[in-house]
This record gives C-alpha cells, sequence and structure tokens, in this order.
C-alpha cells in the first residue's frame, strides 16, 4: 500500500538562499565588488546562458561558501517540519554537483538549517533533469507536490506530481513565453505555499472518499 503524500522541495532559490552566499563568491572570483544591480544582471545573464559561468560554477561548488548557505527565509525555515508535522513526507530533489564531497557538503548544510525532517534527499547533478527523480519518488504516494524556483522543472514535473508549484524567481519571468503553465501552481511566498496545499489536499481527501 502506498503511503498518502509526499512534498518534494528543490533546494538552491526555494529552501536555502543560493543567489545571496554566490554573489560573495562570485566577487571573490573576480577579485572585484559588485552593486546590487550589476548582481542582479549577472544573475539574468546566468540563468539565459549558464555556459560563460562554468569556471565560476565550478569555484563556488568547491568553496567554504557552498556549504554554508542560510535558509531563504525565517518563513521558509519552518515550512518543511510544519509539513512534516501535519502528516506528510518531506523530501528533496536537487540539481547540485553530483561529486561525493559536494553531496556530503550540502547534506550537512541542510541538517544544520533544517534538522533530519527530510525522507529522502536525490542529488541528480548539475544541470540535469529531475524527471526520473522526482517519479521514484511521487509513485510512493497517493499524493505527490513539487516546489522548484525554476519554471522549467515544475513545468516538466506537472505530469510527474499531483500538484506542481513554481516559487516565483522574477529572473525566470523570461521563461514564460516559453512553456505551457497550465495545471501549475505558482507561489510568491511561504504563506501561498501553505494557501495551495491546504485547498488541494482538503480537495484530494474529498475526492478518494467518493
Amino acid at each position: 500500500m502506498r503511503n498518502k503524500k509526499v512534498f518534494i522541495f528543490d533546494v538552491d532559490g526555494v529552501l536555502l538562499n543560493l543567489w545571496q552566499v554566490m554573489r560573495c563568491a562570485y566577487e571573490d572570483f573576480h577579485q572585484i565588488k559588485i552593486s546590487e544591480q550589476e548582481w542582479e544582471d549577472v544573475i539574468d545573464d546566468f540563468l539565459h546562458n549558464p555556459v560563460p559561468y562554468l569556471d565560476f560554477g565550478n569555484y563556488f561548488d568547491n568553496s567554504n561558501y557552498f556549504g554554508s548557505l542560510p535558509p531563504l527565509s525565517d518563513e521558509m525555515l519552518f515550512l518543511p517540519a510544519n509539513l512534516r508535522a501535519s502528516g506528510f513526507d518531506v523530501a528533496i530533489v536537487t540539481s547540485t554537483n553530483d561529486a561525493p564531497e559536494i553531496v556530503e557538503a550540502r547534506r550537512e548544510n541542510l541538517r544544520v538549517v533544517y534538522g533530519d525532517v527530510f525522507s529522502e534527499i536525490l542529488f541528480v547533478g548539475r544541470a540535469q533533469s529531475k524527471e526520473k527523480a522526482l517519479m521514484s519518488i511521487a509513485q510512493k504516494y497517493e499524493m505527490s507536490y513539487f516546489c522548484d524556483d525554476s519554471l522549467k522543472n515544475v513545468v516538466n514535473a506537472k505530469d510527474i506530481v499531483t500538484f506542481s508549484i513554481w516559487f516565483e524567481n522574477k529572473h525566470h519571468l523570461f521563461m514564460l513565453k516559453q512553456f505551457d503553465v497550465t495545471n501549475v501552481f505558482s507561489a510568491n511566498g511561504v504563506d501561498e505555499i501553505e494557501q495551495i496545499v491546504k485547498s488541494t489536499s482538503d480537495s484530494f481527501r474529498k475526492i478518494i472518499r467518493k
């Protein structure tokens, strides 16, 4: 018999504040200081074409910055534990570099920030598809949620999980014209994620009782 429900998180930009720390690493890598707007421009450029940033990416993955990311927000800090307390299993699928030492650094970072709340953490490798990993988790449950700040990832997931949630990221807005977002939820904060979960899980409960 399958378990009832699982909430699957992405990490960077959802659970952990990647961009805040990556800016410091970027400045160290290039030995420069940049303004807030210049950093915003770098993020936009990177998301449109990450290839020119591969050397910096390798530097960041192997730096002390990588394993010391803070929670995205105080509200997000409590969401996984609250979901677990309300009957969810809580899991992660992340495209973090899957080299053993980097995986271990990421696991420890998550443990320090969030504790031992996650039932499963799957690493698919940088820039790799998350679909097989999501399927391997979702098939164990009657109801599954996936939350990612990448619009591409949540669109690809909508036929795999029960509910796919885009955690809105302004730097991904250019993708709205590229993908069919039908049946994809969007949330602009933790409170909106909680509202989506409440409304959809209540509806799901009514359906399976019929």
